[in-house]
């Protein structure tokens, strides 16, 4: 589904910004619980920063769906690696 942000918010206030960048470590997997790495943070300050700085609310609804599917994506990649590793460990049935 593919959405027209311009059609969809036009003449519609911002919302209120600027919003808080995330700190090192505050940023866990919803799945796991495990905390996102500094550069993941990083790029996630950057949609922030980039949704602090729209000129509308097309814009401001754009970043903050780009941040959202970024941050799934982090948390899909933690859970891949996490059930990978959990695959991979020996098992106490093997004995």
């Amino acid at each position: 589904m593919t959405i027209n942000y311009n059609r969809e918010f036009h003449g519609q206030e911002k919302l209120a910004s600027p919003q808080p960048m995330a700190v090192s470590g505050s940023l866990k997997c919803i799945y796991s619980g495990q905390t996102f790495c500094d550069n993941w943070v990083k790029s996630y300050n950057q949609y922030t920063s980039d949704f602090n700085k729209a000129q509308d609310r097309a814009g401001q609804e754009f970043m903050l769906d780009q941040r959202h599917k970024f941050y799934v994506m982090c948390c899909s990649i933690l859970a891949e690696i996490r059930e990978q590793a959990a695959l991979d460990a020996p098992s106490d049935l093997a004995a």
